[in-house]
This record gives C-alpha cells, sequence and structure tokens, in this order.
C-alpha cells in the first residue's frame, strides 16, 4: 500500500497507511472482510515488526499497530521506522509500499480462487513492487497448520538449458552457499527463506535444519537461482517412492506436486497425471522405481538403473542375456544364406512380471543399438565419439490426455471386446396407503466396446545412431508414447462427437447454414449447460471439460465477458490459458472434429462430465517392438496400441457447433 509520512518522532520516522483491502489478490487468493477484521483484532493493541522485503531474523527496520477501518473495509496500519536507510529511501519516495506477512490455517477453493481462512498476521514488510494494483500491496504468506499447504510455493526462476545433467548434492551444496551471507555455506550464516527456494518442501517446525529441506530441484549458477528440468522429473519421482522415496507427510504430497507440476509447465511439458503417478506408487520395487521415472520423462535414468539390476541379476544366476533361451518371451531367428545374415528381434508381448521386464530390457540393454552402432562404424565398441549432435525431437502435436476423464476398463488377456452393464435409474411416486407399490420400470442395458489396434513403424541407420548424442532409440520410443497419447485423443473425440447426446449451434441453426459470423462465445457454454441439467444431468465446479478448437478459443477471448474472467482469477499465466470458466475445464486442440458450413469450415467442441461420459476399452498399451535387420545395418521400431471408446451416457455430452 501506498506510504503517508507523518514526520520524525525521536530518532523515528512515522508513516501510516492501508496495508490490505479485501478483494482478490494478484496471486489468485480472495480475502474477506471478516477474515481480516479477525486478523485485526488477534493483533490489537500488539506491536508487529516491520521488516525490508519480508526478510527477517534480526532485521527489522521498525514496529506498527494494525487495526481495522470498517468503513473502507482494509486493515491500516501507523509505524515508526528507526532503520536510517530505510527512512532515507521512504523520504526520497525510492519505496512507496508495505505489504504483509501472513500464516493461515485452512484455505477454501471456490471455482479456482483460494479463500484463506483464519489469518495471523506476522509481521509488515517494505517492498519495492505491489502485489494487488488496487490497493498497491503484495501479500507474502507462509503456512501454518493445514499440512496439505505447507510444500514451497510455486516460483518461477531462471531456466537452465533442458539438457543440463542433474546432480542433487552439487545443487544443494550451490544453494547453501547462494543463501549463506558470507558464501561459506555454514548453517550459522543461511538465510532459510532464501535456501527454502531451491526445494520443493520443508519441515516448518525445524526450518533452521538442513535435513528439513526435501526435494531439490534448482541449481545457483555463477550467482543465479536456476530450475534444473532434470531435478524437477527426479523430484516428482522420488515424491512418489522412486530410489528410496522421501520422507514427508502423506497430506502434504499433493501440494509438493502441484509445486512440481508448474516447474513442468515452464519448461512447456505437460505434468505427469497424479493419479497416474499415485498408482504406480502402489508397485513393489524396483518396478516402482523404474516405470516411476519412465513416466516422470527420465528414461534413459530408467534404463540405466535396472541395466544395474539386470546385470546383478546376470552375476547371480550366471544369465547371458545376449542369446536367446527358451523361458523368454523374445524370438531371435537366423537365416543363413551365402550371401547374408538377418537378425530379427521382437519383444512380442507386455512383461507380466518383474522378472520378465528384466530379461526383455536386458537383452535390449546387452544388444543395444548405440553399442551395435558405434561398433559397425568404428570397429569397436569402446571407441569415443568425435563428431556427436544433439537431437531435437519435433513434437507431433499436445496430447490432452483425455482418458484420464473417462472410465478406463483394461481386458483380460485374450479377451477381444469389454461388456459395459448400464442401469437406468428409478424415480420414487407417491404411495396409497394399503395398496401395493407400483414396480417402477427398470432396464438394464449392455454396451460392447471392441479395441481397434492403432501404431505405426520407424527405421533409422547404424550411422544415424552413431551421430547422435542422445540415445536415438530411447528418442524414437518417446516419440511412440507421444502418439500413442495423441491416438488415444483422437479415438475418444471421434467417439464424443459422433455420439453426443445433443448438439448446440449460433441461434439453433443447422450446420450446412453456419457461415463465418457464427462463431463461438460463452452462450453457447451456458446453452449447453442448460442441455445437461435438461437432461438431468447434475454437475459441479471441475466435473465438466470443454474441448475446443484453437479457432474457437480465439474467437471466445475476443469477448468482452471473457476479458474480464481473464482479470479475475480464471486465466492461468503461466500456460496462457483460461483454465476454467463457468466452472468448467477448458482445453484447447486442433484435433477436435470439422465439418462444413453455408461459406466457411465447421468446428465441432465437445462438453462432457468427466467419468460419466465415455469409457476407455484398453486390450493391449503402448507396445514398441524392435528389428534389427544386419545386412541393412537399420533398425526398425514399430509402436502399438488396441483401444476404444464408448460413449456410455449420452446426455452427458453435448456438441456445440460453430464456424
Amino acid at each position: 500500500m501506498s506510504l503517508q509520512v507523518l514526520g520524525w518522532a525521536g530518532n523515528a520516522l512515522r508513516i501510516k497507511g492501508v496495508l490490505a483491502p479485501a478483494r482478490v489478490s494478484r496471486n489468485n487468493r480472495l480475502y474477506l472482510p471478516e477474515e481480516l477484521r479477525k486478523m485485526a483484532e488477534e493483533v490489537d493493541g500488539k506491536e508487529i515488526p516491520v521488516y525490508w522485503e519480508h526478510v527477517s531474523a534480526g532485521n527489522a527496520v521498525g514496529k506498527a499497530k494494525v487495526f481495522w477501518d470498517d468503513v473502507k473495509k482494509a486493515l491500516r496500519y501507523e509505524a515508526e521506522i528507526f532503520d536510517e536507510a530505510a527512512a532515507e529511501k521512504i523520504r526520497s519516495g525510492l519505496v512507496k509500499h508495505v505489504s504483509l506477512g501472513a500464516d493461515y490455517e485452512r484455505i477454501d477453493l471456490v471455482d479456482d480462487v483460494i479463500v484463506p481462512r483464519d489469518l495471523h498476521l506476522r509481521e509488515i514488510s517494505l517492498v519495492a513492487v505491489p502485489g494487488i494494483p488496487e490497493a498497491n500491496i503484495e501479500i507474502a504468506e507462509s503456512i501454518k497448520l493445514r499440512a496439505v499447504e505447507r510444500a514451497v510455493r510455486a516460483h518461477e526462476t531462471l531456466k537452465a538449458p533442458v539438457t543440463k545433467p542433474w546432480d542433487a548434492e552439487k545443487a544443494v551444496e550451490s544453494l547453501r552457499k547462494w543463501a549463506s551471507a558470507d558464501r561459506s555455506g555454514a548453517k550459522e550464516t543461511i538465510d532459510w527463506a532464501k535456501y527454502r527456494l531451491g526445494f520443493a518442501w520443508y519441515d516448518e517446525d525445524d526450518p533452521e535444519s538442513f535435513g528439513s529441506y526435501k526435494l531439490p530441484h534448482h541449481e545457483v549458477v555463477n550467482g543465479n537461482l536456476y530450475v534444473v528440468w532434470r531435478g524437477v522429473a527426479a523430484a516428482m519421482a522420488a515424491l512418489f517412492g522412486a530410489r528410496g522415496g522421501v520422507n514427508i507427510p502423506e497430506e502434504n504430497r499433493e501440494g509438493v506436486y502441484r509445486h512440481l507440476a508448474a516447474h513442468y509447465r515452464q519448461f512447456d511439458k505437460q505434468p505427469p497425471s497424479y493419479e497416474k503417478l499415485s498408482e504406480l506408487s502402489r508397485l513393489e520395487e524396483p518396478l516402482r522405481s523404474f516405470k516411476l521415472l519412465e513416466y516422470v520423462g527420465l528414461i534413459d535414468e530408467a534404463y540405466a538403473d535396472l541395466k544395474k539390476i539386470v546385470e546383478e541379476i546376470a552375476e547371480e544366476k550366471h544369465a547371458k542375456y545376449s542369446r536367446p533361451r527358451v523361458d523368454e518371451p523374445v524370438e531371435a531367428m537366423a537365416h543363413e544364406n551365402k550371401d547374408e545374415k538377418v537378425v530379427v528381434e521382437k519383444l512380442d508381448q507386455e512383461p507380466r512380471s518383474f522378472s520378465e521386464l528384466c530379461r526383455q530390457v536386458g537383452r535390449r540393454i546387452a544388444e543395444s543399438v548405440k553399442l551395435k552402432a558405434r561398433e559397425a562404424v568404428t570397429g569397436a565398441s569402446d571407441q569415443p565419439v568425435t563428431h556427436s549432435m544433439p537431437l531435437f525431437r519435433v513434437p507431433a502435436g499436445a496430447p490432452i490426455g483425455l482418458r484420464s476423464f473417462g472410465e478406463v476398463v483394461a481386458l483380460e488377456r485374450g479377451a477381444k471386446t469389454a461388456t459395459l452393464p448400464i442401469i437406468n435409474s428409478i424415480t420414487f411416486s407417491e404411495l396409497t396407503p394399503g395398496s401395493e407399490p407400483t414396480e417402477a420400470t427398470q432396464t438394464i442395458t449392455f454396451a460392447e466396446v471392441t479395441p481397434v489396434e492403432y501404431g505405426a513403424i520407424q527405421s533409422f541407420t547404424y550411422v544415424d545412431a552413431e551421430r547422435m548424442t542422445e540415445d536415438l532409440g530411447a528418442v524414437v520410443a518417446r516419440c511412440f508414447a507421444e502418439a500413442a497419447q495423441l491416438s488415444s485423443d483422437d479415438v475418444i473425440l471421434q467417439e464424443l462427437d459422433s455420439s453426443a447426446g445433443a448438439a448446440v449451434t449460433p441461434g439453433g441453426k443447422a450446420e450446412g447454414e453456419l457461415t463465418s459470423s457464427d462463431t463461438f462465445t460463452s452462450d453457447l457454454i451456458l446453452s449447453a449447460l442448460t442441455q445437461l441439467r435438461n437432461n438431468n444431468v447434475g454437475f459441479a465446479p471441475g466435473d465438466l471439460v470443454l474441448v475446443l478448437h484453437p479457432k474457437q478459443y480465439e474467437d471466445l477471448l475476443k469477448e468482452d465477458y471473457v476479458k474480464t474472467a481473464m482479470q479475475f482469477g480464471t486465466f492461468d499465466p503461466q500456460t496462457g490459458v483460461i483454465a476454467r470458466l463457468f466452472g468448467v475445464d477448458i482445453f484447447v486442440s486442433p484435433r477436435v472434429k470439422t465439418g462444413t458450413g453455408s461459406d466457411a469450415t465447421t468446428y465441432h467442441a465437445v462438453l462432457f462430465k468427466k467419468r460419466d461420459a465415455f469409457v476407455m476399452a484398453i486390450s493391449r498399451d503402448l507396445l514398441i517392438e524392435t528389428f534389427r535387420d544386419v545386412k541393412a545395418r537399420k533398425v526398425y521400431v514399430a509402436g502399438s496400441h488396441c483401444i476404444a471408446a464408448k460413449v456410455k451416457w449420452d446426455k452427458a455430452v453435448v456438441k456445440i457447433i460453430t464456424a
């Protein structure tokens, strides 16, 4: 808040002003009048320390008293600044704002707006940059009692190159030196609030102990704090139990996940699903660590860890994984002629146990493309690469991950069709005393879903693999994983589009009558919500998903109402996307279905209810097979999955068609 200088009292500069108005802050928190009033009453008559930029621990520059202004609905303060340097900056106009530091015990979430409850004022600070434009205030919060919010608050720092390696010990050492007053890293010199910025969780009950800080993912380079992508991914895997996991309270896990997910978005990466990570965390070791590292994006580390395990198993059992065995799910066929020898390797099924996984991956490692390529090109597998190139992977698209919003059914081995029983609800009617109730009409139907196979094949030469700094085989595998996600989105969008229970268009026109002026507006969302309610589809904020075409999304952004909504909490500045409107989660994808209007292309947005709209049947999830042709000196990689989607309640799906 702006400062008002009253004059000098003894050796102190007296100032006063508004500390906090009741409103939504820039960090998307709604401060209610009654909460601010109760906070003021709690400290009535007490002196509150005044700090410089929220730096405490003996750095107070003054003291203040706080009171509630019931007319303006705002916190006010009067303070004395006894630090000469701070007073001089105030008098010269270099510092014009103050900020409060507060704890809260719990939070409520109302349509993506956080409402802190039971606030406790801890300090006031002189700051250079305000957080609430109207009130000129930046709220600096710490979290006291609600354990789920004890994760370090998400924040953006400089990004290290995505290829930067991660060394946790080196990173922590750099953080200690950076946060210490004399750059020694000694405990007694540490600014713990500064040190905290390098981690995702800390123990607030013991904040001045190195052991209280967990999950580092930042490193200091040349005096600047950088977030390291591989550190973020490693922290995400450890959070769910990889490599021994991390010892933090279970109720803290979701808050830490949100912190790390924000960094994923900072690197323009889709955060891994919280539900999928939780599912993988229940696996037995060492399969858990392998699957988690692979899922968070550390595929090379996953296979490196697994290689060690395979080697240990090989030593114990004196197994030679470079040779095919009768009990391995690997086909090895050699066709010898006078002029050629062709070897084909195929991983023909998903591993049913960790032992099978070890055998399969062990063969991949023992006969790795990298070693074979180097040997073929240089004549020696241990010869260093002298001319290597980093590999840039052009993304095929941006997967939404729609399958996480539906019910997923995994077919038993050998089954070709999933059967989903559906029972309709009954309604009560008035009963007549002494008369037998009329039997309600209730039907049970069965929806059948038959998965279809989708896939692709890719090849590259030994020379291609040798020239790359990265493992080309691993990169191709990531391409197939992305393609599988996009394929799932396509299958689901096609089914939702073709089986929607209702369609909404501007003015109620037929699709063929739509013109270029019939664009997407927020009113159409409201009409779709009305359709759902008319069909007895109950929903609450967060239950619905809307998938828009980029053209429709751009038209939506032009609306004055939406521009206003972007300023008051529904706009995600990290992704540049309106995350929610009218309680509906919004996603943008160019893969929605299209059609033809009167003079323009039409776009089919779909609005549906999570869990109730569709079922995803999977008889085989992503399978990657490798084939090696020695004569051609090429490696073939094939990826495929067998999936299908079926709308199980068409009334829970509405199609919105616009130009």
